[in-house]
């Protein structure tokens, strides 16, 4: 965030003080690193990055970010020959939970039982009227009113879909608009061959 300064020009070590009194954050350093070393004057409005840039203009030190209240002065790397050794890069992210998607569905269509969109492979989430491709989703609400005790169960909702050879086992047979799909072809949780043998 951007606050005031009024740091004057003074040596390196007791600037870097100052700061951190005026900006909040922490900051660590070497002793050996900022002797001798003389700080430009720091005043205005700016941000916490900017006062330390400035600060540690004209010399050969860097800052970095180690958490949100704690800043490190370290040396900048140094050129050597035609290589250049760059300065330690953090990446830092944030995770999302796997059932995340699944959970941000589009609604299902008028009486509960038909989805309105589905989880559709790569694809991700798709509202089933911009699939490149048939699609029908049924919701946990039809199978539990259908008391479905295997996908052949549900699969039967769907007119095109015929099931064949060993019923509730591994080698059943799925037709789809005269298309076979054995049971190894299907995923349940994106994850194939874990259904129900």
């Amino acid at each position: 965030s951007v606050q005031n300064y009024d740091i004057p020009a003074q040596p390196l070590a007791s600037a870097l003080a100052v700061f951190g009194q005026q900006s909040g954050l922490q900051v660590t350093v070497d002793g050996a690193l900022v002797r001798g070393i003389q700080s430009p004057a720091v005043t205005g409005e700016m941000t916490s990055d900017e006062a330390v840039a400035t600060l540690l203009a004209g010399s050969d030190l860097t800052y970095r970010m180690v958490d949100g209240s704690t800043i490190a002065i370290e040396k900048r790397a140094e050129q050597t020959g035609s290589t250049i050794l760059l300065d330690p890069v953090t990446v830092a992210g944030t995770g999302t939970s796997p059932l995340s998607d699944i959970e941000n569905l589009p609604s299902p269509y008028a009486g509960g039982q038909v989805a309105r969109g589905a989880r559709i492979g790569v694809l991700g989430n798709q509202d089933m009227m911009e699939t490149p491709f048939s699609a029908t989703g049924y919701t946990e609400q039809a199978i539990r009113n259908q008391q479905a005790e295997s996908i052949a169960d549900v699969m039967a909702n769907d007119p095109s879909v015929r099931s064949g050879y060993g019923f509730g086992n591994f080698s059943e047979l799925f037709v789809v608009r005269g298309f076979p799909l054995a049971m190894e072809d299907v995923s349940m949780d994106g994850l194939y061959g874990t259904t129900p043998r």
